[in-house]
């Protein structure tokens, strides 16, 4: 009689703990899918079309802002889901810190060519097709990403420059703009 009430009463739990999983996956799709429309909207209403280059830096800059809320919020729902499923965090979290230190130190050239990027393109410092010259470097922007940039010069020369080391930029361009 007792094994009969307990593996029900385990069946309740598991039950319950399986649909408290299920509603965090479908909230997870919901929310995901939400900022990706909230997101899309706003880009829209600062789209000028007219421009080509602007529509590019402006998509560029949205990509990344999507891609970045996405992972925070599949991170956090992975957490949940562990969390949900019985499962402890502590060693989890202090596992991750620990991990986290050595990637930080690891990639602190590649994070700083990703926030310089991100600052090229927040301040429109240039754009693909103006002629530039990026620290002695006078050429064409074949591309702009958010780790490098791709310069041409005069010869033909292909330069790509990791945005971290780009220290000082004149824009031929637009000299004549006010600025």
């Amino acid at each position: 009689m007792s094994n009969w009430i307990e593996n029900e009463r385990f069946d309740k739990l598991g039950k319950r703990r399986w649909m408290g999983i299920y509603r965090i996956r479908r909230d997870i799709i919901v929310l995901l899918y939400s900022t990706d429309v909230i997101l899309d909207s706003i880009k829209s209403t600062y789209l000028n079309h007219d421009n080509e280059a602007e529509v590019d830096r402006v998509n560029l800059l949205f990509d990344v802002l999507d891609s970045s809320i996405s992972v925070i919020i599949l991170l956090i729902a992975v957490l949940v889901l562990l969390y949900k499923s019985g499962f402890s965090l502590t060693p989890l979290l202090a596992g991750s810190g620990i991990v986290g230190l050595v990637i930080g130190v690891g990639a602190t050239e590649m994070i700083k060519d990703y926030v310089n990027g991100i600052n090229i393109l927040l301040e429109d410092q240039y754009r693909p097709n103006e002629t530039v010259i990026i620290d002695g470097i006078k050429g064409t922007v074949v591309k702009l990403g958010i780790r490098s940039t791709v310069i041409k010069d005069s010869y033909g020369t292909v330069y790509y420059i990791p945005n971290g080391k780009i220290t000082k930029v004149g824009n031929y361009t637009r000299k004549e703009k006010n600025i």
